[in-house]
């Protein structure tokens, strides 16, 4: 996240996954919100629907303690799928895993979708 020029306002905080409290991060007041979530929730490769990822990202803006927040006021809350923390995810497929799978094509691994 550093080298895309965003700041973690929890960075102090990680040993492991911390919860953080959403007064707390109401306090913080982020620009942008990235939910990193595990392949618990249907997502990634296996999945074609976004419907897991979009009911995670309605309940994370819906809550009134987050109402105020910059990300949640300017919809600049994504959710992502750990499989796809890596720019390369499409060369890492092909060259090294010999897999034909086409990131472009299908899968859900970010919710919503970055516009082009």
């Amino acid at each position: 996240m550093h080298i895309a020029g965003g700041i973690n306002i929890a960075r102090e905080m990680f040993e492991g996954s911390p919860t953080l409290d959403p007064e707390w991060v109401l306090e913080q007041n982020p620009d942008a919100i990235i939910l990193v979530v595990t392949s618990k929730l249907p997502s990634s490769y296996d999945c074609d629907d976004p419907v897991g990822m979009e009911w995670i990202l309605d309940d994370l803006a819906s809550c009134p303690e987050r109402a105020d927040v910059s990300a949640v006021e300017n919809e600049r809350v994504h959710v992502v799928a750990s499989d796809i923390r890596c720019e390369v995810q499409q060369e890492y497929l092909r060259r090294f895993q010999r897999i034909d799978f086409k990131v472009g094509e299908r899968g859900v691994f970010m919710y919503p979708e970055m516009k082009r």
